[in-house]
């Protein structure tokens, strides 16, 4: 009887090694497919599923101003032009814009500067897959789509085109939300 029971103990010992853990991060990517869906509990089957790239806090802050600058410099060309050619409500809008730009670039390095002890943490990874998804009647493909999600495994967004992979993710920055007064969030 010993024996048994010790050759049981064993078998399922060396069941259990074999079975892997579920994923989090896959797991983290299903739910926010269900909410795609609007489905609870969708059974999502991954073909490809890698990791990709990660960004820490302070290429984050980089990136961000970095859009900002653009803004700034597009904005003032539009205000420049728009003034020569005496348009001058365009000019006006575009100049109200450009106040706000600066503004929320000024804001940004500030804030910035009082993030230096998260600077070199990372704030999200890149994630690339295919995969299909179905729930009751509903069903989606992910030829290839790329998902950015925290260390916590909190997915902030999923896209179907690599360079919109980024696009509002000026979100993950601690108080950047508040900084924004008014700018669209996919910059």
């Amino acid at each position: 009887m010993r024996k048994v029971l010790l050759s049981l103990a064993s078998i399922m010992m060396l069941a259990a090694c074999g079975q892997k853990a579920p994923d989090p991060v896959k797991a983290a990517i299903t739910a926010e497919i269900g909410k795609t869906m609007g489905v609870d509990a969708p059974k999502v089957t991954f073909a490809t599923f890698e990791k990709i790239d990660s960004t820490t806090y302070g290429e984050e802050i980089a990136r961000r101003i970095d859009v900002f600058e653009t803004k700034c410099k597009v904005m003032e060309k539009y205000v420049v032009k728009y003034t020569s050619e005496g348009k001058v409500n365009n000019a006006q809008l575009k100049r109200e814009e450009w106040i706000k730009a600066t503004q929320n670039l000024q804001a940004l390095k500030a804030h910035a500067e009082t993030l230096t002890d998260i600077m070199d943490k990372v704030a999200y990874y890149d994630y690339a897959f295919s995969a299909k998804a179905s729930g009751g009647e509903k069903k989606m493909e992910f030829k290839e789509a790329y998902a950015t999600v925290t260390p916590d495994n909190q997915v902030l967004g999923i896209c179907a085109n690599k360079k919109d992979i980024h696009k509002g993710m000026g979100k993950v920055i601690p108080g950047y939300l508040d900084l924004l007064k008014g700018e669209a969030e996919e910059e």
